[in-house]
């Protein structure tokens, strides 16, 4: 049995209304000498056109949210998983802490990963999940809090650490997940009939692609806002094909009594 002490740990302090479980021991931080100095221009372009080949031939659709590879796409869980494998990277989860109220119920979880490469790059990266999110609004929404609080804090460190180690930057689905509380409240008028009103002034088809980039653009959602200024065009078109159609048939009815005389 090994009796050396331990010279190298995390250390978590406990408070009164958060648990705290330290996973696995931190390690050296590797040092070099010298001033700091970017890497060849034309390495960084070429390690770019790596990372996207390999996305593209290592994930499918199913790992993807919304189309892969579009605008408004992002890499589920099990995409920066293989990603991951594809690197070569091992993930460890570091620290979870869970907070709880005055009467022990979770309220929100905290999770700290660490993705390391096969060169000795590591990089750490926290989540969050917090029962304010819309999910756990609904009854059923809580039947699992305990769990899905840790998992998805969880789940949200370890792709925002593999992102953050080879992913240039790119957002994860399950990330995107705690920006939706910041989105405005969804449309809940009669979208059909807003197509079809403005279709009346516009080709419905340019009507419907334009309602499709604006949920696209906004995460899924067409904002109230949005939604509420098409239906007030939707009537005033709807409105002005009415007159219109009043003054073709007071034309037409003219045009025919003038021929009978």
């Amino acid at each position: 049995m090994n009796n050396e002490p331990i010279t190298d740990a995390i250390v978590v302090e406990d408070e009164p209304t958060t648990e705290s479980l330290v996973v696995v021991p931190s390690s050296p931080v590797p040092t070099a000498a010298g001033v700091l100095m970017p890497f060849d221009a034309d390495e960084v372009r070429e390690a770019m056109v790596a990372y996207q080949r390999t996305v593209a031939a290592t994930l499918d659709a199913t790992d993807w949210q919304g189309t892969p590879g579009g605008r408004q796409s992002f890499v589920k869980k099990s995409g920066w998983r293989k990603i991951a494998k594809a690197f070569g990277l091992s993930v460890e989860l570091v620290e979870v802490k869970v907070e709880r109220d005055s009467d022990g119920t979770p309220t929100r979880a905290e999770a700290i990963a660490r993705a390391i490469a096969p060169n000795g790059q590591r990089q750490d990266a926290d989540g969050y999940c917090s029962v304010d999110e819309s999910r756990f609004t609904g009854k059923g929404g809580r039947q699992k809090l305990e769990n899905d609080l840790r998992a998805t804090a969880t789940t949200r460190a370890k792709n925002r650490a593999i992102a953050d180690l080879v992913g240039m930057g790119e957002v994860s689905a399950e990330e995107m997940a705690t920006l939706s509380a910041t989105q405005p409240d969804p449309f809940t008028g009669d979208v059909a009939g807003v197509v079809a009103d403005l279709g009346l002034a516009l080709p419905p088809s340019d009507v419907q692609r334009v309602l499709d980039w604006v949920i696209a653009d906004n995460g899924g959602v067409l904002p109230n806002p949005v939604g509420r200024a098409l239906l007030a065009l939707g009537r005033v078109a709807a409105r002005d094909a009415a007159n219109q159609s009043t003054a073709d048939a007071a034309r037409d009815n003219d045009n025919t009594q003038g021929d009978s005389k």
